[in-house]
């Protein structure tokens, strides 16, 4: 996320905003790491963005599990 908000216009920051229901300054606090997006938002920004993905934006959720040897 922080990536992209450095790379995006104003424009589509607040039209990636408008789509996934949040607020430009949400965006920079999620990419900052200091907030963590719901997983329903997570679902919006993706679909709003190719550029985003789930595993980024929520690892804990959708990143890589390691499978335990039993």
């Amino acid at each position: 996320m922080k990536n992209y908000l450095k790379q995006a216009a104003p424009c589509d920051r607040q039209a990636l905003a408008d789509a996934a229901g949040t607020s430009v300054a949400y965006l920079y606090l999620i990419g900052g790491r200091h907030r963590r997006p719901s997983t329903k938002l997570c679902q919006k920004l993706v679909a709003a963005e190719v550029k985003l993905s789930l595993s980024e934006l929520r690892p804990d959720v959708w990143g890589v599990s390691e499978t335990v040897a039993a």
